[in-house]
């Protein structure tokens, strides 16, 4: 009597985790929209049209889009920021905390440094975190030992300074503690990690007279061209502008 091969028990069984992860996100993103109310034709003007709530402000907004599956994605979009009430992923925590940054400055000066910080920050996050499993983990499924990983990984890869690390620890810590705060996660297990046992996996920090600019010397730097560039579109324009004056005045001299 032959034996029969065992059978798996669930299709899920024998598909690689990379698409049962995306299988799972998909369900979550459906999740997300399903309490919406999509409509089934485009409005005369051609457009799929629908009011989204906000739950902070309690105001609703409308938004359009050519195609109902462009709708979804932008209700989708609307759940995963800050005001929806959809599960946020690792790179979702930060893209928001770097946009809460900017969200409550006025004085125009003080945005131009917090943009060119986010810039930093945004170069930093692709250096570290773009590609990784954890990017794409929703943030209450991370683990102390997930972000340990990560950590040692970066430390493994790159010669690292304390500077470096600093970071690195920075945008795990915006987007952490923005999760917290929001009750996106119950614990916040970055607080829980003793990053002074990465001592030994750092360079020695470079001697002060060897030291390019700082970072805070590059942002005045880049604060400061920005200035220059303001201005000199200013009088570009007030040059173009008189030079039209001027032809009036020698038409009128000649008519």
């Amino acid at each position: 009597m032959k034996n029969n091969p065992i059978q798996p028990s669930h299709p899920y069984d024998t598909m690689p985790i990379e698409d049962i992860r995306e299988i799972y996100y998909q369900k979550i993103k459906e999740k997300a929209i399903e309490k919406y109310t999509f409509p089934k034709k485009p409005s005369s003007d051609g457009y799929y049209h629908m009011y989204l709530k906000d739950p902070l402000s309690k105001k609703r907004r409308s938004v359009k889009a050519k195609t109902l599956e462009a709708l979804k994605e932008k209700a989708y979009q609307f759940e995963n920021g800050i005001s929806g009430q959809s599960k946020k992923t690792f790179r979702t925590c930060f893209e928001i905390s770097q946009a809460e940054k900017l969200r409550y400055v006025k004085n125009k000066e003080k945005t131009l440094s917090i943009q060119n910080t986010i810039s930093r920050n945004q170069s930093e996050y692709r250096r570290f975190f773009e590609g990784s499993r954890i990017e794409s983990l929703l943030i209450e499924e991370i683990s102390k030992k997930d972000i340990e990983e990560i950590v040692e990984a970066n430390l493994r890869k790159f010669d690292l300074h304390p500077k470096g690390l600093a970071s690195m620890r920075s945008i795990l810590n915006a987007a952490f503690t923005l999760a917290y705060q929001e009750n996106w996660i119950s614990d916040n297990p970055y607080l829980r990690i003793d990053f002074k046992k990465y001592s030994d996996m750092l360079s020695a920090p470079t001697p002060t007279e060897e030291r390019g600019y700082t970072d805070a010397e590059i942002e005045r730097i880049m604060h400061q061209i920005q200035l220059t560039q303001k201005k000199r579109q200013s009088a570009s324009l007030h040059m173009r502008s008189q030079a039209r004056r001027g032809a009036v005045t020698a038409l009128d001299r000649h008519t």
